[in-house]
């Protein structure tokens, strides 16, 4: 049930008038006329009478709302003045270091009579009793432009009793802040959504880590089957950020970047465009906005808007002294004016994911985008889970300050997912089960390749067809770098943004290694794929065609006459009939995948070629496709590409491996060396991504079957000694995730006074505290 509490400034100046209404538990579509919500019809409600929210001048430290006269029970905070406000509101809402419990509670005290207030309170709980709710939306809605009332951190207000928050019963408390006026309404989708990653900086960047530890979260969400479609960005400089809006159309957007406060707002920061500059470059919302607007969808009314996210998550990082994230009372002119600006629901987090508070708010938001929960609920029982759950012998506060903005014309009750699994990705899923490419640990790292196959992947003429990954060290001293791990994600990822891929020699010794077999094994696999797509049989298939060619006999009438030709030509199989074959072959079946399944269709979907251990015993096949058979638009033609994947493992020898590894090739491919994680913290992230999602329970019992997360409240001196000590250990190899040395790690850096990983199972905290509220 939504009560809206709305603050409008007095006409003399001196405070503001606030009134509460309750909206019932869905919030009514703005009307016609522009009637604010406040004035609509609601259920039955015993509204309190207006009252006014005085102002305090803090000076140079701005202004602060206070309760009318201060002369009311634990009204001390506002007797003693401005400057004793100003002292607690720093030590508890900017530096996050409260003194004590008892001044937490005396600022929640102080911030509740000043805009609540005892008899809207009792009022409130009356109706929610009344309807029953599960949930008390305390929706608090001023101007932008009210810099004082978006400092606050409401959601600490306490009555005297207990924190808002913590709820009543069975009735869960979440305070929203709605946006009036805001028309953007929010969709439900019946598809799994487009996630963007959008890092503003680089991966070892200490002040953002507390913000991209959450892509461990969220990028591998999935539940019932839904997996949510994610890509990472990184470096997001402008230029890039609104390339990757266009070609992806994230349905949400979590922007991981450095915050300033400029003029007392603030403003996100972001790498510069130009390589040769290392400053970052302040974007504004108006600004922001423009970054995070797609072209307008294809068949949709031209109206020159685009489309933009339906969610934005903002993880701003301070950028200061103290390494902290931006609360939502920093956060809140910025998001109100992104919400105004057509983006229905921004997420301000703040927190770092190894604080309870932050993981849950996070795992909350992960329920809502695929388990079909509301995100207002999600969110309340984040918050007072956090809270319960708290170190109560410490003062904390970060349980406070994730926020949700809304546009007014949000429903309260809005799940941005159906619950159910629909029909396209219920396909989806069992393409990937037929690929056999749904593996376990969750993939991790490797950005830099997955940033590539997607431009690979879009339409025009600028980006490379061809992709060769490059491990050093022949097929042995390379072994666990995850070559064909890698080739397995970008098959998956193939197919959930709807294309259409075709795997070739990631099973043990069936690479091919002459043009004959490369033949033999691309026919075999268009012919699995369209049976794996239900397309069936291609009777034209021009490869299989070729095979069963008879040297002396007259070429078979089906095949395409310039391959006739050449076959009389040359009298037997050469590459450039190879190609002809090949690229006609891969084309139908493109064709034809569009033609049956909506979801390739949207995505305009192209065939793409992954081969994976190419390596000394493969040269003579290298040659034949370095020469002749991949050109500029890959495997295909201008009109349909066939973008192709090499992996290759080269030695010391002086040959055509070596020389596409190192550059000497002529082609214009691009050429990636595959490595270790690196140390610029690539690889902390993606040993916590699989320590946050536990695969092998029956390794190790109590380790390999709890999730993890780095420690990150150490002093500096603690965390580099442990990071040197995990990077030693663990050297930046993939293979550590299964070989047992993970295990091994984790079963030390748990221990001691101090450890250096945390146990992260919120899931079972999860379970606890609903049977707690359950029996309450």
């Amino acid at each position: 049930m939504r009560f809206l509490i709305e603050a409008k400034p007095d006409d003399q100046g001196q405070g503001w008038n606030v009134t509460v209404t309750c909206t019932g538990p869905e919030l009514p579509a703005p009307t016609p006329g522009g009637v604010p919500v406040s004035s609509l019809p609601a259920p039955d409600f015993v509204a309190p009478p207006p009252r006014h929210m005085d102002v305090l001048d803090a000076g140079l430290a701005g202004r602060f709302p206070a309760p009318a006269g201060c002369d009311g029970p634990g009204h001390e905070l506002c007797r003693a003045g401005p400057e004793a406000l100003r002292d607690a509101y720093e030590e508890i809402a900017v530096r996050r270091e409260p003194a004590s419990s008892e001044a937490v509670v005396q600022l929640g005290r102080y911030l509740f009579d000043a805009l609540l207030g005892e008899a809207a309170w009792v009022a409130i709980r009356a109706a929610a009793s009344a309807a029953p709710t599960a949930v008390i939306e305390l929706a608090l809605a001023w101007d932008p432009a009210e810099t004082p009332l978006h400092r606050m951190t409401w959601e600490l207000m306490h009555d005297g009793q207990r924190f808002l928050v913590e709820g009543s019963g069975r009735t869960d408390v979440t305070i929203t802040r709605v946006v009036l006026g805001a028309d953007a309404d929010g969709r439900t989708l019946d598809r799994p959504p487009r996630l963007l990653f959008a890092i503003g900086t680089s991966p070892d960047d200490q002040e953002v880590l507390p913000g991209v530890e959450t892509v461990g979260l969220l990028a591998n969400l999935e539940n019932g089957g839904q997996v949510v479609r994610a890509r990472i960005l990184d470096p997001a400089s402008p230029d890039r950020l609104e390339q990757a809006v266009a070609e992806f159309r994230p349905d949400v957007v979590h922007l991981i970047c450095h915050g300033e406060l400029a003029g007392g707002k603030a403003v996100l920061a972001l790498p510069s465009d130009e390589r040769d500059q290392r400053g970052l470059e302040q974007r504004d919302a108006g600004q922001l906005l423009q970054l995070l607007r797609a072209p307008a969808s294809a068949g949709a009314a031209d109206t020159g808007a685009g489309d933009l996210p339906q969610l934005v998550v903002l993880s701003a990082c301070h950028t200061g002294p103290t390494i902290r994230m931006f609360g939502g009372h920093e956060t809140a002119p910025l998001a109100a004016k992104l919400v105004q600006g057509g983006i229905p629901v921004v997420l301000g987090m703040a927190g770092q994911v190894s604080d309870l508070t932050s993981r849950l708010f996070a795992r909350g938001f992960g329920r809502a985008l695929l388990g079909g929960a509301s995100l207002v609920e999600a969110s309340a029982e984040a918050r007072r889970l956090g809270f319960a759950r708290s170190d109560r012998s410490v003062p904390a506060v970060d349980w406070a300050f994730p926020a949700v903005f809304m546009s007014a014309a949000v429903d309260p009750d809005w799940r941005p997912v159906r619950p159910e699994l629909g029909e396209e990705a219920r396909l989806v899923n069992d393409w990937i089960s037929r690929y056999q490419v749904d593996l376990k640990p969750v993939f991790c790292g490797r950005t830099r390749f997955l940033d590539a196959f997607w431009g690979m992947l879009q339409p025009g003429g600028r980006r490379a067809r061809v992709l060769a990954v490059c491990a050093s060290g022949g097929a042995t001293t390379s072994a666990g770098l995850g070559r064909t791990r890698l080739l397995q994600e970008l098959a998956k990822q193939a197919l959930i943004a709807g294309h259409v891929p075709l795997l070739i020699g990631d099973k043990p010794k069936t690479s091919p290694r002459t043009l004959p077999d490369f033949c033999r094994a691309l026919a075999g696999a268009v012919t699995l794929v369209r049976s794996w797509l239900g397309l069936g049989p291609d009777p034209l298939a021009q490869l299989n065609l070729l095979l069963r060619h008879v040297p002396g006999e007259p070429p078979d009438e089906r095949l395409d006459p310039t391959v006739r030709v050449l076959l009389e030509i040359h009298g037997e199989i050469v590459p450039e009939i190879v190609q002809l074959a090949a690229g006609t072959d891969l084309g139908r079946l493109a064709a034809a995948a569009r033609a049956a399944h909506p979801h390739v269709a949207r995505a305009n979907g192209r065939a793409v070629l992954l081969l994976d251990d190419l390596d000394a015993s493969s040269v003579d096949l290298l040659h034949a496709l370095h020469d002749q058979l991949l050109g500029d638009h890959g495997l295909g033609i201008q009109e349909e590409p066939v973008p192709v994947v090499l992996a290759l493992t080269y030695g010391g020898e002086d040959n055509l491996l070596r020389d596409i590894a190192e550059g000497r090739s002529s082609r214009p491919w691009l050429v990636m060396p595959l490595r270790p994680f690196q140390s610029d913290g690539e690889d902390l992230l993606a040993y916590e991504q699989v320590m946050l999602h536990p695969f092998n329970p029956e390794a190790r019992r109590g380790i390999s079957n709890r999730p993890w997360v780095f420690n990150r409240s150490l002093a500096r001196p603690d965390w580099n000694g442990y990071v040197d000590e995990a990077r030693g250990q663990l050297r930046g190899w993939p293979s550590v995730f299964t070989d047992g040395t993970l295990y091994n790690f984790l079963g030390v850096a748990r221990l001691g006074a101090t450890p250096f990983v945390k146990d992260a199972d919120d899931r079972a905290l999860l379970e606890a505290f609903r049977q707690e509220l359950s029996g309450q």
